[in-house]
């Protein structure tokens, strides 16, 4: 069995609701999001090798958005 990993997404402002809605297409059942000052906290728990790959998808669609981020695996 594949041991899951939780990756944390800290995103600026405004960015929550456009990663948040890109991750459901993803895999609805692993987004769970924390709100706090503006800024916002996504957490993803996901099997180990497709943490990456997600991170990647989600590092790309925020990046062509303009928007920042800072991952935590």
């Amino acid at each position: 069995m594949v041991e899951p990993v939780q990756v944390r997404v800290r995103l600026p402002e405004g960015a929550a609701a456009a990663a948040e809605e890109f991750l459901w297409t993803l895999d609805p059942g692993a987004v769970s999001t924390s709100l706090s000052g503006g800024a916002a906290e996504l957490s993803l728990v996901l099997p180990a090798p497709v943490a990456r790959e997600v991170e990647g998808r989600l590092a790309a669609f925020l990046e062509a958005a303009g928007l920042e981020t800072d991952f935590a695996v």
